[in-house]
């Protein structure tokens, strides 16, 4: 199992209640990504909402294994 992992490269104000804000150099959890242009993601505070692709950086994948 793991994490789709982001880090934010702008700030970003959310244009409705569907979007999530978030400032720059934010670490954010990609929950889908199945919609080229925007994904459902998490923040560290459980927030969550649609984020513009276009506004963070390469994604990290976080692999957890369970014994």
């Amino acid at each position: 199992m793991g994490w789709k992992v982001v880090k934010t490269l702008f700030d970003y104000t959310a244009n409705n209640d569907e979007e999530l804000n978030f400032t720059a150099d934010s670490i954010l959890y990609i929950i889908d990504d199945q919609d080229p242009s925007w994904w459902l993601a998490k923040d560290k505070d459980g927030q969550t909402g649609y984020i513009p692709t276009n506004y963070v950086d390469q994604v990290l994948i976080i692999f957890f294994f369970f014994f």
